[in-house]
């Protein structure tokens, strides 16, 4: 009697543990973000915004923008022509997630992005593209979004979730920052 109570008392505490540790092991799925693709089936962000100034104007504000907002602009600035556009390369760190624990640790290799300022009297155009991950080879995200294991899937959804997330604080930065009157006010003493 004091054999089966044994085992029966392990066979228990077997199955619940057993049954613990794959509630603990099982993520819920992440959602792919959607992305806007090009006609030659590459992720595009891009947006035409109205505002109000010349181009010049809005020319300054763009410098003034990738000034403030990038640590070391002179690196991500590649081409200016005054008045009329701002080309630069940015890049950003993203993070393996650990599918068990939810943990964050950083990847091999960085994300990479060119983004294109264009600009006319009233109204200016951002375009973010040619996003790659630089390790020892270049990827393009396009190829993530197609994953076949659940262990890849995951990973990578947890990329592509980043990386929307970057890109689209990216963008909102911009046009905040060119929405903003950045006039100086001129002290009367």
């Amino acid at each position: 009697m004091k054999k089966s109570t044994l085992l029966l008392a392990i066979s228990i505490v077997l199955t619940i543990t057993t049954f613990a540790q794959k509630k603990k092991n099982q993520q819920p799925p992440v959602e792919i973000p959607t992305f806007n693709m090009t006609s030659n089936s590459t992720v595009e962000y891009s947006e035409v915004v109205e505002v109000t100034g010349s181009a010049a104007d809005l020319y300054k504000k763009a410098l003034d923008w990738f000034n403030t907002y990038y640590k070391n602009p002179s690196s991500v600035i590649r081409e200016k022509k005054e008045g009329e556009s701002i080309k630069g390369k940015g890049k950003f760190r993203i993070y393996d997630v650990n599918q068990e624990t939810g943990s964050k640790t950083p990847s091999n290799g960085m994300m990479m992005y060119d983004i294109t300022i264009s600009l006319k009297d009233g109204k200016y155009r951002y375009v973010i593209e040619k996003i790659t991950q630089k390790s020892s080879s270049f990827v393009g995200i396009e190829k993530w979004i197609n994953e076949n294991t659940d262990a890849q899937r995951f990973l990578t959804a947890n990329y592509l979730v980043q990386v929307d997330k970057e890109l689209k604080n990216v963008a909102s930065k911009l046009k905040a920052h060119m929405a903003a009157n950045n006039s100086s006010k001129s002290s009367d003493w």
